[in-house]
């Protein structure tokens, strides 16, 4: 039986090795300036599966459409329930243009922020908002499965960054990753991604069947809620 040495080995982590371009914690005057805010999640239209087997020749990827699973509002739901416990932000609901949010290029590390600038300005404007929250696939993935042979991983993950835009200048004050703790490792240097163990009825290669993938819906709903509040206050340490 295939076990994970240790999710923070994730394969999928060696994409977080990119450098940054924005700060990884607000600064103290954007801090004053940003108090309420809206919430924009972008991760949840697609489910990928990877599988890395002993040789390249047994590999596979799969794409499944998973709009209709509503993660993207429900993940907006539990940030801004997250925000809410702060006592220096608001969070409203607002109306969001998804496809204006849907052109920025989430491919790299980090997520091409400065993609998206005209339509941070004009929700920041429709809504009367100081700051807008935004949550981003990094590598092209968001919320999926990986399964290595080699590295012995079978996970469920989410992969994003959170990103806070200041809408007095349009542009990203800080982004970081959404993590569920501190780092682990040697050298502490190991992010630990919203992840877990793949329960072993569900196939680690191969077509799925209807039922699995209703199990990792339920599952990616709660994936990540413990790494809301924590990522937030890394983002914003000096508010």
């Amino acid at each position: 039986m295939m076990k994970i040495k240790n999710l923070a080995a994730l394969g999928l982590m060696a994409i977080m090795a990119g450098c940054a371009t924005a700060p990884e914690h607000v600064s103290a005057e954007a801090g004053e300036r940003i108090r309420k805010v809206g919430i924009v999640s972008l991760i949840g239209d697609e489910f990928t599966r990877s599988y890395v087997g002993i040789t390249v020749f047994g590999n596979e990827y799969h794409r499944q459409d998973v709009v209709e699973w509503g993660l993207d509002r429900e993940y907006e739901t539990q940030l801004a329930n997250a925000v809410r416990e702060l006592p220096a932000m608001t969070a409203v609901t607002t109306n969001i243009d998804r496809p204006a949010f849907a052109k920025l290029d989430s491919r790299s590390n980090p997520p091409a922020w400065e993609g998206i600038e005209q339509a941070v300005r004009q929700h920041c404007a429709a809504n009367g908002l100081d700051g807008i929250l935004v949550v981003a696939k990094v590598g092209g993935r968001g919320v999926g499965v990986s399964v290595s042979r080699q590295q012995s991983i079978r996970a469920l993950y989410v992969s994003a960054q959170l990103a806070l835009y200041d809408c007095s200048t349009g542009k990203v004050a800080a982004s970081n990753w959404l993590v569920a703790g501190p780092p682990k490792g040697a050298f502490g240097n190991k992010v630990q991604i919203p992840s877990m163990e793949l329960p072993e009825s569900w196939p680690v290669d191969g077509e799925w069947q209807a039922g699995t993938y209703k199990e990792a819906h339920a599952q990616l709903i709660m994936l990540p809620r413990p790494a809301w509040g924590y990522t937030l206050r890394q983002l914003l340490t000096s508010m």
